[in-house]
């Protein structure tokens, strides 16, 4: 299961977050049931963040939403979602 949210700042800078999340990765890295993390930065708006967590246990997210909130504020919106096709990038020699 692959969870997604997308953060906007309330309060602090882009930096402060930045910085902020560096904790939160070592969290996830250590989380039994976090299989891979991707926090990507908006190009329209540097407040705007897209984190995806793929979990392989729905039980330890729960925990990690509540971390999560703690540092950052609420998610605007958090979906659930599966892999439904994925295709690998061709590399040119």
């Amino acid at each position: 299961m692959i969870e997604t949210a997308t953060i906007t700042l309330v309060t602090g800078q882009p930096s402060q977050f930045e910085q902020a999340i560096a904790d939160f990765d070592a969290y996830l890295t250590d989380a039994p049931s976090c299989q891979s993390h991707l926090l990507t930065k908006s190009l329209e708006s540097d407040q705007r963040y897209l984190l995806s967590i793929d979990w392989n246990d729905q039980t330890y997210r729960a925990v990690a939403w509540y971390y999560c909130g703690e540092i950052f504020g609420a998610a605007e919106v958090v979906i659930h979602v599966e892999l439904a096709s994925q295709r690998e990038a061709q590399k040119i020699a």
